[in-house]
């Protein structure tokens, strides 16, 4: 921000990076400095950016199937067209709502037809869809809203959902670290190929203070989602769908992605409920190779091609082999 001491902001810079961010959203003056720091930037511009050594994206229109009310395609169309010519060699990501109006439309689920959601999917370099459903909506809709915008590209755009980690209002309250794992790992299980997150610079009906001063436990959860996120993203890289992998036990009510890299294996698990759910892993051959948690838990012994555990309420769980 304008007029903030520098001291400030590096140590902002420094507590990122310690979370695991890699990208933030700034204008393209500050995109040196931020790379400096280890960061890509997001740029908001309305001239064309000549220094792109930082630049990731380039930031298209906010919210487009809110505020374009005709020919909402081609305009969008048009603004992607813009963005590219304003930050050449770049993909551009425009943030889409999935529901229709905020908060209105999350307290009345009103979500977006095909015109309004897949086919501006199609239309875009890289979606964001921002889904924030506490407390009016179930966090299963994440499940929903990433597989339906995975489902309209055919897995072929970059996918970048963006998750809440603010509350609504003052009334309101702020998701779990449980249930943020949770979201995260619903959006990773259903094709997204990043997370972002979302926090107001403020604390609804609060002053001088932040969220990592009122929701400390919310925003610790942060750096060790983070941490799993890397290394699920290391490992999904060049991964294929393991189909050997099936849950016996568990289904329909805990969501699944199977993949595997030469011998090794990695299964993300997530309980999106909020009661606990046994869940039973069945290999398609025999083998006894013990799975390991990406959040250092116990781990877990696989018999005959078989292994069970629980899943606690909105509890996710990455295993390797």
């Amino acid at each position: 921000k304008e007029g903030s001491k520098p001291w400030a902001f590096l140590e902002a810079l420094k507590m990122f990076k310690e979370y695991g961010f890699n990208t933030l959203s700034a204008r393209p003056a500050d995109a040196d400095g931020l790379l400096a720091n280890g960061f890509y930037t997001a740029v908001h511009t309305s001239e064309k950016v000549t220094k792109l050594d930082g630049v990731l994206f380039g930031m298209g229109l906010d919210s487009p199937a809110m505020y374009l009310k005709d020919d909402l395609i081609p305009k969008v169309k048009e603004n992607v067209e813009k963005v590219r010519g304003q930050v050449p060699g770049r993909p551009v990501m425009n943030a889409i709502g999935y529901w229709l109006n905020e908060p209105a439309g999350v307290i009345s689920n009103s979500i977006p037809p095909k015109a309004k959601y897949e086919e501006l999917v199609q239309a875009l370099d890289v979606s964001a869809p921002y889904l924030y459903p506490v407390p009016y909506q179930p966090v299963r809709s994440i499940a929903e809203a990433v597989g339906r915008a995975e489902a309209a590209s055919g897995g072929k755009k970059a996918l970048l959902p963006i998750l809440q980690i603010f509350a609504w209002d003052a009334k309101d309250r702020y998701p779990t670290p449980a249930e943020l794992k949770c979201m995260v790992y619903l959006a990773l299980i259903h094709g997204a190929d990043g997370i972002g997150y979302y926090s107001y610079g403020y604390v609804a009906g609060k002053k001088n203070t932040n969220i990592a001063a009122e929701q400390p436990a919310l925003w610790q959860s942060v750096k060790s989602i983070n941490a799993e996120v890397a290394e699920i993203g290391v490992f999904l890289a060049g991964a294929s769908p393991d189909d050997t992998v099936t849950l016996s036990t568990g289904t329909p009510d805990v969501d699944m992605r199977a993949v595997k890299k030469g011998d090794a294996g990695l299964v993300l698990l997530s309980n999106p409920g909020d009661k606990p759910l046994e869940v039973t892993l069945q290999w398609g051959a025999a083998t006894a190779i013990p799975l390991k948690r990406l959040d250092g838990g116990k781990e877990i012994a696989v018999q005959d091609g078989k292994a069970s555990l629980t899943l606690g309420a909105f509890e996710s769980v990455g295993l390797r082999r």
